[in-house]
């Protein structure tokens, strides 16, 4: 997986929950775009399907529960589950200002 921003200023990291993942949201509209998380000495992500630039073919959703999984089992389901980030190298660039814990 590869992101792109066209404007890095609009987009914000959000921490919050266990802090085990960085979620991207969008300034201006507030939508979510997609999270990443450092999982086994590499960049892992997931993404909000509704935020991709070309369509493509998906099954259909189906609904999960997390409620009251551990830190220790969502690392482990998102090591087996997320998509590895081809590059993050840009994460840096993010302003520490607009990080929130």
């Amino acid at each position: 997986m590869y992101f792109e921003f066209l404007d890095r200023r609009k987009v914000c990291l959000y921490r919050h929950g266990t802090n085990t993942a960085d979620f991207l949201v969008c300034i201006g509209c507030g939508a979510y775009l997609g999270a990443v998380s450092f999982i086994n000495k590499s960049w892992m992500a997931v993404l909000n399907m509704q935020h991709l630039v070309e369509t493509i073919q998906l099954p259909e959703p189906y609904l999960v529960a997390w409620k009251g999984e551990g830190v220790r089992e969502r690392i482990l389901r998102r090591s087996k589950t997320w998509t590895p980030v081809r590059d993050w190298s840009n994460y840096a660039e993010f302003s520490t200002e607009t990080v929130y814990y």
